[in-house]
């Protein structure tokens, strides 16, 4: 995210202006409600992962990384582009649009450098078994969340403020840097877009796709063999009917949120980078897509999954029983189920 030409801006800000209360109202609205399913839903996931030891795997533990960084995001930047939306304008500071503007492009980095190390992860533990145990130890793994976050804040934070960018608010709800001059314009943008867009995107889908691959291989290979088997083992038939039916929605769930959210928020970059004119509904859906983002991630990562599934349902069932007051004895019978 880079300047946008004094036309797309100045467009842009008229636009916000006339608002009609409605129009106000409506866009506010959507905003609150991604922000609320965004907070619950990643409050959903580190609450798994805080209660069921069984989730704190390798892989969990990027997701569960992602969820708190999507949390700190809901909590923490995305309140203030609700009541910019809400005002029109930037009610606040200078120095909370640059502490927004950091954190954004800080957060956005890492989440998508946390999805690429996930589709590794899964790619390693079902196509690479035998290197899958030597690189993803608990060790590595925290390293590489450390030194991936640190490597996103100098980027975002450090290295920006080096060559004197600042942040502005507008074109977008979202606090955005404003760069000094064409040549550097471009050189940061090939270089924020292939660390942290181009490569996940060529990452993300080639890993799932060979991991769909390989489950599809391998049930393709012992189905004639299972299909020997006594009538009483039909169970072991439809487990692997099952694995590979629940295998193939998981690729196609993370390929198609991945790609109708990031794409379109690639290309909007690339022409907002460019100083190519777009109207106002462009940069609305930009800051739509940022925020669905964050509230997407819980439904991919945790829905898809069995085991967060299952203990999303067991929280839900709990808080449900305590806002009803119910005996604890009840409680628990039904937790446990």
């Amino acid at each position: 995210m880079v300047e946008a030409s004094m036309k797309d801006l100045n467009n842009w800000i008229t636009k916000t202006r006339e608002r009609s209360m409605t129009a106000v109202t409506l866009e506010s609205l959507l905003f609150i409600i991604i922000d609320l399913c965004a907070v619950t839903g990643n409050v959903f996931v580190c609450m798994a992962v805080y209660r069921n030891q069984a989730l704190r795997t390798v892989t969990h533990m990027y997701i569960l990384a992602l969820a708190i960084t999507d949390l700190s995001a809901a909590i923490l930047s995305r309140p203030l582009s609700i009541g910019a939306a809400i005002t029109g304008s930037w009610p606040y500071d200078h120095v909370l649009c640059t502490a927004q503007g950091t954190m954004e492009l800080t957060l956005h980095a890492f989440s998508l450098v946390l999805m690429s190390f996930t589709a590794a992860s899964r790619y390693f533990k079902v196509v690479k078994t035998a290197s899958y145990t030597r690189l993803f130890t608990t060790k590595n793994t925290i390293g590489s969340l450390l030194v991936s976050f640190v490597t996103c804040a100098v980027f975002a934070g450090g290295f920006l403020q080096i060559f004197g960018v600042e942040f502005q608010f507008g074109p977008h709800f979202l606090c955005v840097p404003r760069l000094p001059s064409r040549r550097m314009q471009a050189w940061i943008f090939i270089a924020e877009s292939t660390l942290f867009l181009l490569i996940p995107i060529i990452t993300i889908p080639i890993c799932y796709w060979k991991v769909y691959r390989k489950v599809k291989h391998h049930v393709t290979a012992v189905m004639p063999t299972l299909s020997r088997l006594p009538l009483d083992n039909t169970s072991r038939r439809s487990k692997y009917g099952v694995a590979d039916i629940n295998i193939t929605k998981t690729v196609l769930v993370v390929l198609m949120v991945f790609f109708v959210l990031w794409i379109p928020l690639l290309i909007i970059t690339i022409l907002f980078s460019l100083g190519v004119y777009q109207p106002r509904w462009s940069h609305m859906l930009f800051d739509y897509l940022i925020f669905l983002t964050a509230a997407s991630n819980p439904v991919v990562y945790g829905l898809f999954n069995r085991e967060f599934r299952s203990e999303f349902c067991r929280i839900a069932r709990l808080i449900y029983y305590r806002k009803n007051a119910i005996m604890p004895d009840v409680v628990a019978r039904n937790i446990s189920l």
